[in-house]
């Protein structure tokens, strides 16, 4: 639910209680039922406990789960539990001497709130 709105961004609320930012389309106010969207390549992950951007201004942060972690290539795909049915697609590099999260691992997402797009359902 979009709890706040404030020139193009607002703040959605989700039924776990975690409040994210993203930009908005105009004519979206307080109250109205929305989803929020990202591209994967643009989230950060790491192990939970290692949140270096603890208190940047403007950046969304969730703690979850790795429920499933898919080989693509180049690319490592992760699909994140921020909560019950809310998963979270991450894409990163698959770059030699890099350690892939393992499936279960408890971990932190960041990303920017303008890479945020918040779409009524």
């Amino acid at each position: 639910t979009v709890e706040e709105t404030a020139g193009e961004g607002a703040t959605l609320r989700t039924a776990g209680g975690l409040a994210l930012e993203g930009r908005v389309a105009r004519g979206v106010g307080r109250g109205a039922t929305a989803s929020l969207f990202v591209r994967p390549e643009r989230v950060g992950i790491a192990p939970a406990g290692t949140d270096p951007v603890a208190t940047a201004h403007g950046l969304n942060r969730a703690g979850g789960r790795v429920a499933q972690v898919s080989y693509l290539g180049n690319i490592l795909r992760y699909a994140v539990e921020i909560a019950p049915g809310q998963l979270v697609a991450v894409d990163v590099q698959n770059a030699s001497g890099t350690r892939p999260l393992t499936g279960g691992a408890s971990v932190l997402l960041s990303w920017l709130a303008a890479d945020s797009e918040l779409l009524l359902q």
